[in-house]
């Protein structure tokens, strides 16, 4: 379809027709959906491409408006106040609109509307080009929607995350990871910095594992310990690769951060344990006769308090009561541990057996059960839940003391409530303990049958 003759003007160095036969071969070439429209709002040119989009040849849109064609009404009217404002101001206008085609696909276009003038300067017409940016806006809608996927997955994953451009200088952290590094959200990180909240015995072998990773093209997979200027440290797994232009040079090195602190220290008491229960096999393979005073001398180091300092506002007394003088060890024990945001753990347990074995199978028990409380610090079977005010006493026991019998009868949990209420005058807790656990013996007829443990926290003011 020819373009309108072109209005005239003073004679040109080139030939005019010759630039309206380029200006028709360019629009008639262009993907863009290009017409223009006098101001009753016909069409006087449309583009092979905007005619093809309308389902006519272009020259069969000549003459129409857009209510002719069946364009829908809220499109007509949004088109004709847009090509109104140009009338108007001279002004081009941009803007965006959907269209709902046949067979109900829906599509988006971005449009811009621009005066056409007369050699007076009045607009006489308007030269709309429009383009389909459908696929564009659903390639940014999946981005996006990946984009939201993956930080969702990264922030319950408590990931923390690294870019940097190769040579490495500048780093790009999440929070996870500037908290990884004892590092507020706003603070801006380079790799100067990274290298200094490193602990000092780890700082070259992380530098020798970037290095290798990058020249070698292999994983980063490493373990380092972060370090903050009050001394609080962290276990770090970092994880990430290097990324290469065409050429191989590298790029970019990207990863991820885990802090696996919880899993470094329950490693450790493990090993602990591990290294405890081997060093008393090894005892007891070639020594038997000293098993009382190894089985002894191990349970005194299983039934030590901590500190008052690290009870966090509670006084806590223990009392220890074996079945048994001849066989003084017995398996019941108790500890007192710190577990996250400022919470104690405060454990009574019984485990079956006498002597060596029973003690070495009580230090893997607790030491198993601190590690993993550290590990799955809100992880429960079954609870209940209490507050504890100023000068509230809690008594925990083990069954020693609930199965103190008298002939067929047990003296059960509401016979040991009984015990602490009349003992509650005693004075100390050591006292009170005492008084308890002689009441039971008492209530035995003079002897218990199990060993026996009471553990007692009183809040303090």
């Amino acid at each position: 379809m020819p373009l309108p003759a072109p209005p005239s003007r003073p004679a040109a160095a080139d030939d005019p027709a010759t630039r309206h036969a380029l200006l028709e071969s360019i629009l008639a070439a262009s993907p863009d959906h290009i017409f223009v429209i006098d101001r009753a709002g016909r069409c006087l040119y449309a583009s092979q491409a905007g005619a093809q989009a309308l389902g006519h040849a272009p020259e069969a849109l000549v003459g129409k408006t857009a209510s002719d064609l069946g364009l829908p009404p809220s499109f007509v009217q949004k088109l004709a106040q847009e090509q109104a404002v140009v009338f108007a101001t001279g002004e081009t206008v941009r803007g965006e609109a959907r269209v709902l085609q046949e067979g109900g696909g829906l599509r988006h276009f971005e449009h811009t509307i621009a005066p056409l003038r007369d050699p007076s300067g009045t607009v006489t017409a308007v030269v709309t080009t429009a383009r389909d940016v459908t696929d564009t806006r659903r390639a940014q809608d999946t981005l996006r929607r990946s984009e939201e996927d993956l930080e969702l997955a990264v922030s319950a994953a408590r990931l923390g995350t690294f870019f940097c451009e190769w040579p490495l200088d500048k780093i790009y952290w999440n929070e996870t990871c500037k908290a990884h590094f004892f590092l507020p959200p706003e603070a801006d990180i380079d790799i100067s910095l990274f290298y200094s909240r490193l602990h000092p015995d780890d700082r070259a072998p992380t530098q020798a594992a970037i290095e290798r990773a990058v020249s070698e093209h292999i994983p980063y997979d490493v373990e380092y310990r972060t370090m903050a200027p009050d001394g609080r440290m962290r276990w770090i797994n970092a994880i990430g690769r290097g990324y290469y232009d065409a050429q191989g040079q590298p790029t970019r090195f990207d990863g991820i951060t885990i802090d696996i602190t919880a899993r470094k220290l329950a490693e450790a008491e493990r090993d602990q344990a591990r290294r405890e229960a081997e060093m008393r096999a090894l005892e007891l393979a070639g020594v038997y006769e000293r098993e009382h005073r190894i089985a002894e001398a191990l349970q005194r180091s299983l039934l030590l308090l901590p500190p008052p300092e690290a009870l966090a506002g509670l006084e806590v007394e223990t009392v220890y009561q074996p079945a048994w003088d001849e066989a003084e060890v017995g398996g019941d024990y108790y500890d007192i541990f710190a577990l996250e945001n400022g919470r104690l753990a405060l454990v009574v347990g019984d485990v079956s057996g006498k002597g060596l074995e029973a003690a070495s199978r009580t230090a893997e028990i607790k030491f198993t059960l601190r590690a993993y409380l550290r590990e799955y610090p809100h992880a429960v079977y079954a609870s209940a839940q209490l507050t504890q005010s100023v000068g509230d006493l809690l008594l925990v026991a083990t069954d020693g003391l609930t199965e103190a019998r008298r002939g067929h009868t047990f003296l059960g949990g509401d016979g040991l409530a009984d015990l602490a209420r009349r003992a509650l005058g005693a004075g100390t807790l050591s006292q009170i303990g005492q008084a308890v656990l002689d009441g039971a013996q008492a209530f035995a007829g003079g002897r218990l049958h199990d060993d026996a443990c009471l553990l007692l926290a009183r809040r303090l003011p």
